[in-house]
């Protein structure tokens, strides 16, 4: 029996929300967002209901694991959904919400991995882990793809 475990941050990006999603919507920023990932392939316009893509991860010094992202709702600028599958086999989801304030962009992201319940406390910290250095990363090119 396989449980999800969901894990959520935030960071207030200092930039436009147009500057964040050409970051988080291009498949092709990962390899700049996560030294670990490298771009396999993609599909469609970037961001849109439909596209998708396909990672490859080094998860340990000799094994890499592939993932395929397939974006099924996003609203530019707002919301980006992604269904994750490792070998056509469900592997989670990851949610992006983007919202416009008075300092920036707020993006709250969320990542959805199904596990076996054994392993879910240790998903959730390693997952927890991961997504910190990467949002500063998001930050770090979002900021400078473009000014607030």
């Amino acid at each position: 029996m396989r449980t999800d475990v969901a894990v959520t941050q935030e960071r207030l990006i200092p930039t436009r929300p147009a500057a964040v999603w050409s970051v988080v919507a291009d498949p092709a920023m990962q390899e700049r967002l996560d030294g670990r990932v490298r771009l396999e392939s993609s599909s469609g316009a970037d961001g849109e209901v439909g596209s998708g893509y396909v990672l490859a991860i080094r998860v340990a010094p000799l094994v890499k694991m592939r993932l395929t992202y397939d974006v099924v709702e996003a609203d530019p600028e707002s919301r980006l959904v992604a269904h994750v599958t490792r070998k056509g086999v469900r592997y989670g989801e990851q949610h992006a919400e983007l919202t416009s304030g008075p300092d920036g962009t707020l993006l709250r992201w969320t990542v959805v991995v199904s596990v076996g319940p054994v392993t879910a406390r240790i998903a959730e910290q390693s997952v927890a882990q991961q997504l910190t250095p990467w949002l500063d990363a998001v930050a770090r090119e979002a900021q400078a793809v473009g000014p607030a």
